[in-house]
């Protein structure tokens, strides 16, 4: 299959263009951070610009699209609303839109953020109520893509992984801090079910082989707060788990509000594949033993 991969340079469109080269023909797409991976076709392109981007598309044929690019930073998309509908919302409704008129197939990634978490365990039934922009804007982009092209499945999920940017994540913050034997706060009572970029990029190539539509909650095998997840982190590298202080919820102080309990409930997407998703401390295995085989797995220039 030969698959167009939007996002290239983050941390779910890397590893998954990684992964699927392996068995496909890829075409990974960046904005900005030059991508470069063996086996892999990579172009820079604004997603922004429709006409450019229709033409481009046209010109390389995918037979399916993978939309992980996306303004991802909470606080970022709370600053600046009008960037954060223009790249999370205009730039797939413009992607779907073009795969609709060329019959193509369309993966749209999306966010447990589009609930507000006041209950958690949430199923793909449940009624959506973002409390921020990030999650507003990535709930009207999972609208465009049901409304512009029939093919295609919808994936909410909480990921964790490593960056190849030069930037820190939550997942590099905690290792590094660790590392250097900082002490670092974790929320006790905010929880999510993460799973690792390595992880969820082998489901969604198995529903694109099985040519599955509609929507998908594919999270980690377990619920599990912030504050544990960090001492997890510090478990498999060996870390002083010492150095992480656990705090309530309320002491957030941030711009943009987050869902207390944004935990998804994995049993469809178990049921449809007949797999089990594996757990925070699984995923941080595998990722281990990733970055042991490829030593620039994170960093890459």
């Amino acid at each position: 299959m030969k698959l167009l991969i939007t996002g290239a340079s983050g941390m779910l469109g890397h590893s998954l263009a990684r992964l699927a080269a392996l068995k496909h023909e890829v075409l990974a797409i960046y904005r900005s951070f030059p991508v470069s991976l063996p086996e892999v076709k990579s172009l820079a392109l604004d997603l922004v610009d429709e006409d450019r981007v229709k033409k481009q598309v046209l010109a390389l044929k995918p037979e399916a699209v993978v939309h992980t690019a996306a303004m991802t930073d909470v606080e970022e998309c709370q600053r600046d609303p009008l960037r954060a509908k223009q790249v999370n919302v205009q730039a797939t409704k413009n992607l779907a839109r073009i795969a609709g008129e060329m019959g193509m197939r369309f993966v749209y990634i999306s966010t447990d953020y589009v609930f507000d978490g006041k209950r958690g365990d949430y199923v793909e039934t449940d009624p959506p109520n973002p409390i921020n922009a990030y999650g507003e804007t990535k709930l009207l982009g999972e609208e465009a893509v049901r409304l512009s092209c029939s093919r295609s499945f919808v994936i909410r999920t909480s990921i964790f992984g490593f960056n190849i940017q030069p930037k820190t994540g939550l997942l590099e913050f905690v290792k590094d801090s660790l590392a250097r034997a900082e002490s670092i706060t974790r929320f006790s009572d905010q929880f999510s079910t993460p799973i690792y970029t390595g992880d969820i990029g082998r489901v969604i190539l198995a529903l694109l082989d099985r040519g599955a539509t509609g929507l998908f909650h594919i999270g980690g095998g377990e619920k599990i707060s912030r504050y544990d997840f960090a001492v997890k982190v510090a478990e498999t590298f060996s870390l002083p788990q010492e150095k992480i202080r656990a705090v309530p919820f309320k002491h957030m102080e941030r711009l943009a509000q987050r869902p207390r309990d944004s935990s998804l409930c994995s049993d469809k997407i178990e049921s449809h594949l007949r797999i089990k998703l594996p757990s925070a401390k699984e995923g941080l295995q595998r990722l281990k033993q990733d970055l042991a085989a490829h030593q620039n797995f994170g960093r890459e220039k």
